[in-house]
């Protein structure tokens, strides 16, 4: 079967290449964003609807004149750029998605390159080599070699400064020996999985493990100076452990899924209400395992068994303000001293 396979590789950029990196991340945000304000405008103006083709010619006269610096970042990222808005408002009108947002500087920042396929062999060589439009080769750590040969590449840094690339190619998925089995799962709050045959995951709580470590770099970071470069590296901290945890988690999540598909032919799922969460029981799987990928899994269980809980008895989760002092044992239930003569 032929099926698109996606792969995602860490690279490390040097001084030059982080410098265009900025470079790009900032004008394809800056276009998206200035598009997007342009075209809600337009429409509550006039009734006018704007294409990513007309904004296209619009962000070509913006280079010849008000904003020349646009012409530094490669032209393929602010198109692509453009046609991900346009996607973006498709899926609105079609009851899919959200109206779409504003871009910030300190969200996850991405580009995409798009790969001319009659030169493709000075650009591509699988496991050694990808040459990007001014960017140039990048130093990439290959972890498996792919298959097949990419068309589109999006290139994305994390808010804890790491670089990554990413591109999905055609290749041949190989199915998985039958077993002649099926079963059915089932989400927990103790456990993350059961399925019908009695096996339990588990739940490994990584958050959990974490936390006090997370507390004390979040407690630092947030008696630091705003616009220091002590806070900034401190903010690199904090990213770092919720990029572990981030992590951990999934590959929890690929290791369990990737079991479950091994072991069954059949899959059934119970789509029910989340009843009787709150009591620890098992609710509905909110989430679908959907199964892809030459090892037969895509990894989607979710959300996890919190979120399940929070659906069903948002009663328990409400929030609670609790006055804190410094000193231990100064905590005073109530939002204010109102509330507690109350």
């Amino acid at each position: 079967m032929i099926a698109q396979r996606a792969y995602k590789y860490r690279f490390y950029p040097n001084t030059a290449q982080r410098k265009q990196l900025a470079v790009e991340f900032g004008n394809a945000r800056f276009v998206w964003n200035r598009c997007l304000d342009l075209r809600s405008k337009a429409y509550e103006a006039d009734k006018t609807r704007h294409n990513y083709v007309s904004l296209n010619r619009i962000v070509t006269e913006w280079k010849r004149g008000e904003f020349p610096w646009l012409a530094d970042s490669a032209a393929c990222c602010l198109t692509q750029a453009l046609i991900d808005q346009d996607k973006a408002f498709k899926n609105f009108f079609e009851k899919r998605g959200r109206y779409p947002n504003f871009k910030s500087r300190w969200d996850r920042q991405a580009v995409r390159y798009q790969l001319d396929q009659r030169q493709i062999e000075r650009t591509w060589c699988a496991g050694e080599w990808l040459k990007l439009p001014k960017l140039g080769a990048l130093k990439i750590r290959w972890s498996q070699v792919p298959a097949g040969i990419p068309k589109m590449v999006t290139v994305s840094k994390t808010p804890d400064g790491r670089y990554f690339v990413a591109f999905s190619c055609e290749v041949e998925i190989q199915p998985l020996p039958a077993t002649g089995k099926a079963v059915g799962l089932d989400l927990g709050v103790k456990d993350v999985v059961v399925d019908s045959d009695g096996w339990k995951s588990g739940n490994p709580r990584h958050l959990k493990g974490r936390l006090r470590h997370l507390k004390r770099q979040q407690r630092r970071l947030s008696r630091m100076k705003k616009g220091s470069n002590r806070r900034n590296r401190q903010r690199i901290k904090v990213a770092r452990i919720h990029a572990r945890i981030a992590a951990s988690r999934a590959d929890f999540l690929h290791k369990t899924t990737t079991a479950i598909v091994k072991r069954a032919d059949v899959i059934g799922l119970d789509l029910g209400d989340g009843k009787g969460v709150a009591g620890g029981g098992c609710p509905g799987l909110w989430g679908v395992v959907q199964l892809a990928g030459d090892e037969g899994a895509n990894h989607g269980l979710a959300p996890s068994a919190r979120a399940a809980r929070r659906r069903a008895a948002p009663a328990l989760h409400q929030r609670k303000h609790v006055r804190h002092n410094r000193w231990p044992g100064a905590a005073v239930a109530g939002s204010s001293r109102r509330n507690t003569r109350q």
